[in-house]
């Protein structure tokens, strides 16, 4: 193919367009433009008939007319179209293709299916662990996505925060994770009381005089020994005999 002959009218947003684009002398075309110009439409038109979709304009649903033809007046197939858009997490198998050399091709491929099945993997024991069943609709990644104001694409920087807390002494507490129970802690109910009337700031304010309590304690330390420790101490002490003595 020597030339690609573009004609768009009413395409999610492109009005009309009209252009050839010459590959006699490369192979490569790059479209450059600013935010807003319509790149992303461009490419949304070039997706649908790739994917045998009606190409639209939702906006003010105006009829949607294209061809896309080659030199010879030939229609480009759909086989022939690969769209990569930005963050798409199922792009790797498509983006692998660009590869010339085979070997590293397969490579790049199995590493990011290696990832996949790990992340796969992970949220599956994260499942388990708040007693969901395999079969219930439970997204464990999406909620703790949104828990963590966290888009799909930023996963690994929210995991990497969760990493970073888990590691912070100051912010260890005595609870077991096994003590913590997810679906009374984490509903709509529930969230919808923390954000409502004066909740949170009264645990904010609790929270503040807690803190003040353990930086006055001669005993207390936070992240180390808290009242749930004391209670703790409290229920060994007693358990072994030691307020049994004789006065």
């Amino acid at each position: 193919m020597n030339t690609l002959k573009l004609e768009m009218e009413n395409c999610y947003g492109i009005q009309k367009i009209q252009q050839d684009i010459d590959f006699s002398k490369n192979n490569v075309a790059v479209i450059y433009a600013p935010n807003g110009t319509m790149k992303s439409s461009f490419a949304k038109t070039f997706e649908a008939i790739r994917d045998g979709k009606t190409v639209e304009e939702k906006v003010y649903g105006c009829k949607s007319k294209y061809s896309i033809t080659d030199e010879t007046s030939t229609a480009i197939s759909p086989e022939s179209i690969m769209v990569i858009n930005p963050f798409d997490e199922n792009a790797y198998e498509n983006q692998g293709t660009l590869m010339a050399n085979e070997t590293l091709r397969r490579q790049y491929i199995q590493i990011y299916k290696s990832i996949d099945q790990s992340r796969e993997a992970m949220f599956g024991k994260i499942k388990a662990s708040l007693k969901y069943s395999s079969r219930s609709s439970f997204d464990a990644e999406s909620s703790m996505l949104n828990d963590w104001g966290y888009t799909k694409k930023d996963l690994f920087l929210c995991l990497k925060e969760i990493e970073n807390k888990l590691n912070n002494s100051e912010l260890q507490c005595s609870l077991k994770e096994e003590e913590l129970d997810y679906n009374t802690l984490f509903n709509s109910k529930v969230y919808s009381m923390v954000t409502s009337g004066k909740t949170s700031e009264l645990i904010e304010e609790y929270e503040k005089k807690y803190s003040e309590l353990l930086e006055k304690s001669l005993y207390m330390q936070k992240g180390v020994i808290d009242h749930n420790n004391y209670a703790n101490i409290s229920d060994s002490l007693g358990n072994n005999g030691f307020f049994w003595g004789k006065k």
